[in-house]
């Protein structure tokens, strides 16, 4: 929605850590083009079943282990306008290189929009992350002194405050749901937009932070 309310005209679009594909197909709706990339080759198969439109690719790319600005250079890819990572950089072991990347292939103005767990709300077990794929842990000034460490400006920063209720309520909510006169796929997506849409309320309750920032 950010960019489309924002850029006209969208070009490509990067789409890191993509899984499965879902929010690449909801970009390709709004830009030129759409590349997704994800070092999961199980997520990338299912991503190209789900996910046929014309102006979808999907790329095999693990960006820690394979820099992604010399990958879009040997395969010879257009550059993009706008970067997506959703919950990308607490897996890395060294973000500032995949920021870096990220920041020498937009262009100048261009968008990168991320977003990672808040420390605040992340299980720790002796100062580590429980989850054993998350590497790094922020808070609020943790992630923007970072991005701006690496470059960017940031323009917003949104949160997600009421996905902790999802997450701690999820079974007495799907009780309630299926209680409710809507078909499957219009409770998940009516209530997921309500409880998980981000925004600028109560941001230190938020589960992630969401940054929208700029080169």
């Amino acid at each position: 929605d950010y960019l489309k309310n924002n850029i006209s005209g969208l070009g490509v679009v990067y789409d890191i850590a993509c899984g499965n594909g879902y929010g690449s197909k909801i970009l390709a709706s709004i830009a030129g083009e759409v590349v997704g990339f994800d070092k999961n080759s199980k997520f990338l198969n299912e991503a190209k079943e789900l996910n046929k439109l014309s102006n979808i690719a999907f790329n095999q790319v693990d960006i820690e282990t394979n820099a992604l600005e010399n990958f879009v250079r040997a395969h010879n890819m257009k550059k993009p306008t706008a970067v997506i990572s959703f919950e990308t950089i607490e897996h890395l072991d060294f973000p500032d290189k995949f920021l870096s990347d990220v920041f020498h292939l937009l262009p100048f103005g261009g968008y990168f929009i991320c977003s990672v767990p808040n420390r605040k709300y992340e299980p720790v077990i002796d100062g580590r992350p429980k989850n054993l794929f998350h590497k790094q842990l922020f808070t609020k000034k943790d992630i923007l002194s970072l991005l701006e460490k690496n470059g960017f400006r940031v323009l917003e920063l949104y949160g997600q405050p009421y996905s902790n209720i999802i997450v701690n309520y999820f079974y007495l909510l799907a009780g309630i749901l299926n209680r409710i006169a809507l078909r499957s796929n219009q409770r998940f997506e009516r209530f997921a937009k309500i409880l998980a849409y981000p925004t600028k309320f109560l941001l230190s309750f938020s589960y992630s932070f969401i940054l929208v920032a700029k080169k």
